[in-house]
């Protein structure tokens, strides 16, 4: 009973491997573990605040994508609660309506994929690495189905390889240094903590040369990370060097 779920597992992060473009991502989530859930559509979106951004698609009609690059994350819609709440939802297509008033309006993108699909289940999940979440996916069902313990297993697992390949330099899913620069806002203190944290210092050594706390070190750092969108130290240094966030005397 296992083999399966873990084969299409197995399929998925062969794949993911590879490096391939983030459409090929959402196919290879329908083919494999997708699959066993009765998945007939993916999609992909990445946290670039205030949007979840759609990075692939696979499986959708024209009407139900046509156009459609992001959505609000602080929308009224289960990509954005899964995002926030970094657990899944899943909800037969006939319910996503009556609980998501983004989700109302009959001509919505939402409301083709309903008519399209009536009595399949929409999963909305969320997409994590290094204890951070970093975006949302959702799989389309055509049927609704009992989802048993494993099922959830099943997309736990799709979650954390996709957080994987996400974060991962070879993915090529970086954002551009333009679009970075324009969306980071530091303040005086973790610019200075960025400086000392490229010269090798610890965070101990950072709190006696500014006289704070080791924990508030730490927190200034989780923020930097976060404007970074780098999941440790070592990324976002990289990150901070590639966008001109680094003194030259530190990068020399």
């Amino acid at each position: 009973m296992h083999e399966r779920p873990l084969a299409g597992l197995a399929t998925f992060l062969d794949a993911l491997s590879r490096a391939p473009h983030p459409d090929e991502v959402a196919t290879a989530m329908v083919e494999g573990p997708g699959s066993l859930l009765g998945a007939t559509a993916a999609t992909v979106l990445w946290a670039r605040e205030p949007h979840l951004v759609i990075l692939g698609s696979h499986g959708y009609q024209r009407p139900e994508v046509d156009g459609l690059t992001w959505i609000d994350m602080y929308a009224d819609f289960p990509l954005s609660h899964t995002y926030w709440e970094q657990e899944p939802i899943i909800l037969r297509n006939a319910d996503v309506s009556d609980a998501y008033v983004a989700m109302r309006r009959p001509e919505s993108r939402w409301g083709h994929l309903n008519r399209r699909m009536p009595d399949g289940d929409n999963v909305s999940a969320p997409i994590l690495s290094q204890g951070r979440c970093w975006g949302s996916y959702a799989l389309a069902c055509d049927e609704s189905r009992e989802w048993s313990s494993l099922d959830v297993a099943v997309l736990d697992a799709m979650s954390h390889a996709l957080g994987m390949w996400l974060t991962h330099p070879d993915s090529g899913v970086t954002p551009d240094a333009e679009h970075m620069v324009d969306s980071i806002d530091l303040t005086e203190r973790q610019t200075t903590i960025l400086q000392l944290m490229a010269s090798g210092r610890t965070n101990l050594a950072i709190s006696h040369a500014l006289q704070v706390s080791v924990s508030t070190v730490k927190q200034e750092i989780a923020r930097i990370l976060t404007q970074l969108d780098a999941p440790d130290r070592q990324f976002a240094l990289a990150r901070a060097e590639t966008i001109g966030l680094l003194d030259d005397e530190v990068n020399s």
